[in-house]
């Protein structure tokens, strides 16, 4: 029986069927492209917040639901495979994910325990990994758009194998494979904030001996206040990965619940 735990540094894979509040909008009016200098100053000051973000998020605890999905070679439509209930409790920079429920029902299991394909939240380690210097990341303005409503600059960017974060590793009975790949995706960069509100991400080059053949992702993130701060915290996510047998898996993940650590402050999201 095979046995899969991809264990990733970020989340993966792409989310269809999007809602109204998700879906990205032409945006009708758009304004000049923005020059060569506004481009480089925007990333800058986007670079300025990403690589302190994990570092200045206060203490809080959410629930994770995570629905599992695969989809066969053969088949057109994905199968609900179960869904798991965490409580991630974010303390001094980390996220530390407890599997509560399984399917409804109270579990002591572990994620490494479950088997499959499994996953956790990202609260900020893929922003760092795209604009921390170190990554030398290419960036690229593509175009306006509107997310939510919202003017939004779309940004592309590559990150080379040498200067890659990007961990992958899989585990299938007695073989395992870990190693780093160069990836690229998009940053949708909201105007007026200059925050990023989405981030999506691809895998370059997963060797043909590997057992998992591609990975791809998208990460949706919102405003909210917890202890009177507005802050920037993950609302929904997709991690997923296409195998060498055609089969793919994938993970939707929201995000809910979130409570101030000390005093289980509900944090309200706002419209």
């Amino acid at each position: 029986m095979k046995r899969f735990i991809l264990i990733l540094s970020v989340v993966l894979f792409v989310q269809e069927g999007k809602t109204q509040d998700t879906q990205e909008i032409q945006l009708p009016n758009a304004p000049p492209t923005p020059t060569a200098s506004e481009q480089a100053s925007l990333i800058e000051a986007i670079r300025n917040v990403a690589v302190q973000y994990t570092a200045n998020l206060p203490n809080f605890i959410c629930n994770e639901t995570i629905q599992r999905q695969q989809l066969s070679q053969s088949s057109k439509s994905w199968k609900s495979l179960d869904v798991h209930v965490l409580e991630v409790t974010f303390l001094d920079g980390g996220d530390v994910p407890k599997l509560i429920s399984i399917n409804g029902k109270a579990t002591s299991k572990t994620l490494n325990d479950v088997g499959g394909f499994t996953s956790s939240g990202d609260f900020g380690r893929t922003l760092h990994m795209i604009f921390n210097p170190k990554s030398d990341a290419k960036f690229r303005w593509e175009r306006w758009t509107s997310l939510r409503g919202h003017p939004t600059h779309v940004f592309s960017y590559s990150i080379d194998k040498a200067h890659s974060e990007y961990d992958v590793s899989f585990k299938n009975g007695s073989m395992s494979k870990r190693d780093f790949f160069a990836w690229h995706g998009l940053v949708y960069v909201d105007r007026e904030t200059q925050s990023v509100m989405r981030l999506t991400h691809e895998t370059e080059g997963i060797p043909v001996d590997w057992t998992i053949s591609a990975s791809r992702g998208e990460l949706d993130y919102h405003f909210a206040e917890i202890d009177g701060k507005r802050i920037l915290l993950p609302v929904r996510g997709v991690a997923g990965a296409s195998w060498r047998d055609g089969s793919q898996s994938r993970n939707l993940m929201e995000f809910s619940n979130y409570r101030q650590f000390s005093t289980q402050t509900i944090i309200r999201f706002e419209k």
